[in-house]
């Protein structure tokens, strides 16, 4: 189906759990890493591009900071839904919710990206027109290693250069530290969008 691929979780003394993904795809892949559906999210923070959505071949205008926004303003609400949202050059992110703190690190220094909705991906998917996606109490957060970029650098076509794709043959991995700690949001942002 997608090709040759190992998961593998290391628990460490400390509580946190280091995810390690390797695969090598079958065919090209849009992204590769992990989700997760979280209960009542509220905001996110993180130390990367941004504020604003950014893709590893649109991010020369999103700038490096820490950033904390609102889990209403990750999203880009397109008039036809489609992928939207992700965040660029990500050390580290923390989703809060529910007076709890999930943190997300890379490991390797290669750097993750990340969307978070208030819905899923196959709702994303089915979803012809902006107002048929209604947000749910759970969250989707995918943390990437990396995700394609969008294209459309010549005018009139979508062509997708190919540093910013992710091939069919060759070996792509991901390695992130997750925790989960009782925490609450910082009282001011740091940034804003």
């Amino acid at each position: 189906l997608y090709g040759a691929g190992l998961l593998s979780y290391r628990f460490r003394e400390d509580g946190s759990v280091e995810v390690h993904h390797s695969l090598v795809p079958d065919r090209p892949m849009y992204r590769l890493g992990l989700t997760m559906r979280l209960p009542e999210v509220d905001r996110v923070r993180w130390y990367g591009k941004g504020p604003h959505e950014n893709y590893i071949d649109r991010n020369h205008g999103a700038l490096t900071a820490i950033h904390d926004l609102p889990l209403s303003e990750l999203a880009h609400r397109y008039i036809r839904p489609q992928e939207n949202g992700n965040r660029t050059e990500v050390r580290w992110l923390e989703a809060f919710g529910r007076g709890l703190v999930l943190r997300c690190a890379d490991v390797t220094g290669d750097r993750l990206g990340f969307t978070a909705w208030p819905w899923t991906q196959e709702e994303l998917d089915a979803a012809e027109h902006d107002h048929e996606l209604v947000s749910g109490r759970q969250v989707t957060l995918n943390v990437d290693r990396r995700q394609r970029g969008v294209g459309g650098d010549l005018p009139g076509t979508a062509a997708l250069l190919p540093d910013y794709t992710i091939p069919a043959g060759q070996l792509h991995e991901v390695t992130m530290r997750l925790s989960v700690e009782v925490a609450a949001p910082p009282a001011v942002p740091l940034t804003s969008g």
